[in-house]
């Protein structure tokens, strides 16, 4: 397979749920996992749709801070000018600029390009896959909501028989992967873990240095243990928090992180993967699941129904401190002497996994105290 794909391509969905992070985490390392002749299209309308959701996504955030400071300044009577000053200063109207630069940049480093969606004939198709129901269209429901991933996939499939070459496209989106599936030229993974696993190294090729790392994993007091022991305090505090819990004194309760705190960590060797530079170079990434054991802080506002008024009514605050162990990925980028040198002496550089970490702070309950006349 890999002699015969030239092309790949990312769904809007596999940016989203990496938190459109391109320069870290799962796309910080992409490039060296993948081969150099594995060229990058990005239709012209994905590219849209990404701008467009991070734009969503921070004048939402700007909003927030807006109404933030305005409840700071009612309920204190303090001066916000200076707060408010700040955030005027950032510029955020420039901030689709900024991630077109960005994706852009991205683009450029697999030597890629955006693809434009345009052309009678593929107007043609696109509507005949609509009146009779052809992938994407097959849903009764919403079926002109898939016009865009339509316009898209046609824009591929042309560029791609026009190169007579096979593009792999990454999306969950079952629409994509039922036109792949009656394509010659495209098919469908649902990961970018699924696309850099076709050109994982061979076994036999990196059995000696994965020795070495796993020996090196082994060794608590290693070089690179040292390196995912930093990385992980630096990561975890920032990393994407999704808080669950539950109460058994209201019909209502909503938690928010507080902290999260790094503690240690366990590296699952068995999980290691490891892919080689092809420019030549002593290069290599390594995929490792590791156990981190965190301690957490969450705090969380409590309310019930008021039948009477249809309304949530708060009925008071509360939080709680825990420990939790969470199984994260996390990616090491080595050079130097592989084969032969001190493992110690390789320069490592750390990336952690941008997906959404879930933690259950259990039963939760509320202080009164605050809302009693």
């Amino acid at each position: 397979m890999s002699g015969t794909v030239r092309g790949f391509s990312i769904d809007t969905c596999i940016f989203e749920s990496l938190g459109f992070n391109l320069e870290t985490g799962e796309f910080g390392v992409l490039r060296q996992q993948l081969p150099p002749w594995l060229t990058l299209y990005i239709p012209s309308i994905v590219k849209r749709e990404v701008v467009g959701h991070q734009v969503i996504n921070v004048h939402r955030s700007e909003q927030e801070i807006k109404t933030s400071i305005r409840n700071i300044h009612r309920y204190s009577g303090v001066d916000i000018g200076a707060i408010s000053t700040a955030v005027e200063e950032m510029q955020l109207a420039t901030v689709a600029k900024i991630f077109e630069d960005r994706l852009r940049i991205f683009i450029h480093k697999f030597n890629g390009s955006v693809v434009a969606e345009s052309g009678d004939k593929l107007l043609q198709e696109m509507f005949e896959r609509y009146f009779n129901s052809r992938p994407p269209f097959e849903s009764k429901k919403d079926k002109k909501n898939e016009f865009p991933d339509a316009a898209s996939l046609l824009a591929l499939e042309y560029l791609a028989k026009k190169q007579k070459k096979l593009f792999v496209l990454v999306s969950n989106d079952d629409g994509w992967g039922r036109f792949c599936d009656q394509s010659e030229v495209l098919f469908c993974v649902k990961k970018l873990e699924e696309l850099t696993a076709l050109y994982q190294a061979e076994s036999g090729v990196v059995a000696a240095i994965e020795a070495r790392i796993v020996e090196s994993l082994n060794d608590t007091t290693s070089e690179i243990n040292k390196e995912i022991e930093s990385g992980l305090e630096k990561s975890v505090p920032d990393c994407s928090w999704i808080v669950e819990a539950y109460t058994g004194y209201c019909s209502r309760v909503d938690p928010e992180l507080d902290f999260a705190e790094f503690k240690e960590f366990i590296p699952n060797v068995d999980s290691l993967r490891l892919w080689l530079s092809n420019n030549g170079e002593e290069i290599c990434v390594v995929e490792l699941e590791v156990k981190v054991e965190c301690n957490f802080g969450v705090s969380a506002e409590f309310s019930t129904w008021d039948s009477i008024d249809h309304e949530d009514v708060p009925v008071g605050i509360g939080s709680t401190e825990f420990s939790d162990e969470v199984v994260m990925t996390v990616y090491l980028t080595l050079s130097g002497d592989l084969s032969g040198g001190n493992p110690n002496n390789w320069e490592i550089q750390f990336e952690i996994s941008q997906q959404d970490y879930w933690i259950n702070a259990g039963e939760m309950e509320p202080d009164y105290s605050g809302y009693e006349e």
